[in-house]
């Protein structure tokens, strides 16, 4: 085998440690760009490569592809999560080559391959050929309309599941979300019009498709973690046949809540809490870690409104009606 190319890889960990052990494999050196280094200047002393990946993570995408030298731009390798057209053509990035990774690897563990990847771009071969030579299957979309939907097929695995993963218990896995807590089914009969429900991300059709007419419901506008106080955002509205005695326990320890009188409000109510879940949850996945909700309101307000929008468009269609968005996003400043 004949030495080739080299290869740049901006950004060394889990996921571009796997690339270089493959491009190793198939002789491309590999040169890596860690932090701190200038690519720019890194670009002066190899000028043409024969592909740059960007392994970097999902914050920092967008300053990396800020800074990527103009001679490098037809180079370029795409791995993130949540990746889509937007974000290289956002750049001026016409053509990269972009690959939606469905293996994962985690520190001290092996790779876990969970479906072909598919590879899409000028590169595409390059990379294909790499994870082969490691034993991780890769397939080649033709068309960048295929690659889209690639793309797309990736990033509602991984929104779907870390933000269910949100609200499951602790070390939940993929496979059980998907097989879903089925405690609602195992209700006795008799149970039924005694229920209190006060899950996050709830609506009528949650207890409707199970044949429950009139649970009490609570959106739950405090937080309990453990080893701290309970801290209050909000009085939490309740409705149902057992609204008062919720609210009756919830007042004798000095958490407020607000009896609701009709179904349609406490939907509302419903949506409310979920546009505050939702687009925190969401925004923190891109966001640098350790941010807080403070932080992403006061810093961070065009990318909460772009995403609360979205989450209302969803409910919109989860309720089959229009909603009152000025109302729900005066709830959410409010929280």
């Amino acid at each position: 085998m004949v030495m080739k190319s080299p290869v740049v890889i901006i950004g060394i960990g889990e996921l571009g440690s796997v690339f270089a052990r493959g491009l190793l494999r198939t002789a491309h050196p590999v040169y890596p760009i860690l932090r701190g280094m200038d690519p720019a200047e890194e670009a002066r002393h190899m000028p043409e490569p024969e592909a740059v990946l960007v392994a970097t993570g999902e914050a920092d995408l967008h300053p990396v592809l800020e800074k990527v030298p103009p001679a490098w731009q037809d180079r370029l390798v795409l791995l993130q999560n949540e990746l889509l057209p937007r974000d290289w053509e956002a750049h001026g990035i016409a053509r990269p080559t972009v690959i939606a990774v469905w293996f994962e690897k985690k520190k001290g563990m092996d790779v876990k391959v969970l479906l072909p990847s598919p590879v899409w771009g000028p590169h595409a071969a390059l990379i294909a050929e790499a994870l082969a030579a490691i034993d991780i299957p890769a397939l080649e979309v033709a068309t960048a309309e295929a690659m889209t939907l690639e793309l797309a097929a990736k990033n509602l695995y991984i929104l779907t599941t870390n933000i269910a993963g949100l609200v499951l218990p602790e070390g939940a896995t993929v496979e059980e979300l998907h097989t879903r807590h089925a405690e609602l089914e195992r209700v006795p009969a008799a149970w039924q019009d005694r229920l209190v429900l006060l899950q996050n991300e709830l609506l009528p059709r949650d207890w409707e498709a199970h044949g429950i007419a009139r649970p009490t419901v609570i959106a739950v506008w405090f937080e309990k973690k453990k080893g701290m106080d309970v801290k209050v955002l909000l009085p939490s509205p309740v409705w149902g046949p057992h609204a008062a005695l919720i609210a009756e326990a919830l007042a004798a320890i000095d958490i407020p809540a607000l009896e609701v009188a009709t179904a349609e409000t406490m939907t509302l109510e419903l949506v409310a809490k979920n546009l505050y879940i939702l687009t925190t949850n969401i925004a923190g996945l891109v966001l640098p870690e350790g941010a807080t909700v403070e932080e992403l309101h006061a810093r961070h307000a065009e990318l909460e409104r772009a995403v609360a929008d979205e989450v209302l468009a969803v409910q919109e269609w989860l309720v089959g009606r229009p909603l009152d968005r000025a109302a729900l996003l005066r709830k959410l400043e409010a929280a």
